[in-house]
């Protein structure tokens, strides 16, 4: 995903300037990142290890019930490192080439829609709320969670779901292989 994308651009020039390897581990298992910022908070503060995520300490607070973590008390913020654009991508098999094209074919085709997500929280979890309400109630989607934006991704692929809101940074591989076609963009 996205986060992977950028945590290996960043590990190199923070390498360089430690003079040291820096390794980077994907904590799977979807819940919005959940999982992985548990285990960072859980780990030694010894200043060995960081977390690079997208949205956990803002959005993850007001969704969960019970926080595995603190986000505040138990982390310490060291960089902001960017904004990452989200991309509306379908089925390429889809007929549809814009956005107008793309409404017409959903409200064709209510009630069989699978909208993938990353997960509960996620940006592109987000990201499609919106685009769902906008298009609006009239348009019934199914929200279908995979454990992250690969396999949310490899679903719009093979056709299991329609579409899904994805990173820019690790959806413009499939857009250029042809594999997904992109609608919109977000940033």
């Amino acid at each position: 995903g996205a986060t992977d994308v950028v945590a290996r651009v960043l590990s190199e020039a923070l390498g360089q300037q430690l003079g040291q390897s820096i390794v980077i581990e994907n904590r799977a298992g979807g819940a919005a990142g959940l999982i992985g910022t548990e285990s960072v908070a859980k780990s030694a503060p010894d200043g060995h290890t960081l977390l690079l995520h997208s949205n956990a300490h803002v959005v993850a607070p007001s969704l969960v019930a019970r926080m595995p973590y603190d986000p505040i008390g138990d982390f310490a913020a060291v960089a902001h490192n960017g904004r990452v654009p989200q991309v509306l991508v379908v089925n390429n098999r889809l007929p549809v080439t814009d956005m107008a094209s793309l409404i017409a074919w959903l409200r064709a085709n209510s009630g069989r829609i699978n909208f993938a997500s990353a997960g509960i929280g996620s940006a592109n979890h987000l990201a499609s709320e919106v685009f769902r309400a906008a298009v609006g109630r009239e348009v019934e989607m199914q929200m279908v969670q995979y454990r992250g934006g690969g396999p949310a991704m490899a679903a719009v692929i093979s056709g299991e779901a329609t579409m899904c809101v994805d990173p820019v940074a690790s959806a413009v591989g499939h857009i250029r292989g042809d594999s997904v076609r992109a609608i919109a963009v977000a940033g």
